[in-house]
């Protein structure tokens, strides 16, 4: 169908190639350079041994994405069959998820997790103090 074959050219065409040229400059998750690597870490120590680097990845984007951005505001991960819990230090920061389901890649966690550092910082650094003194 024509939808299908744009939905093809959009896929193989500028903007991914842009996208991919981007994420092959950045670090990856689990070397030591990122920002997140120490959640990474921490989430890498406590899921199943021989976890793939891209499911914990996934994990870790997933975790930041739940309000859970440094090791410190893990509380507790618990495997239960194929599924990750993982509960943050603030009511509702929790997630649940398959260990066996589609992830992105390492490249795209990687880099999504780069651009939310990149977001985060911003906000951190664009609030205004509640209150000056002087």
């Amino acid at each position: 169908s024509r939808y299908a074959e744009q939905l093809i050219a959009v896929a193989n065409g500028p903007t991914r190639a842009r996208g991919l040229q981007l994420v092959a400059g950045m670090p990856l998750v689990n070397d030591p350079a990122p920002p997140c690597h120490a959640l990474y870490e921490a989430l890498s120590r406590q899921l199943p041994d021989g976890t793939p680097p891209q499911t914990v990845a996934g994990v870790v984007l997933q975790a930041m994405a739940n309000g859970i951005r440094t090791p410190g505001q893990v509380r507790g991960v618990v495997m239960e069959g194929d599924t990750v819990h993982v509960q943050g230090e603030h009511p509702g920061s929790r997630l649940s998820l398959d260990l066996h389901a589609p992830m992105p890649t390492l490249q795209e966690s990687s880099a999504q997790l780069s651009l939310q550092a990149q977001e985060l910082q911003t906000k951190v650094q664009g609030q205004e103090p509640l209150m000056r003194l002087g």
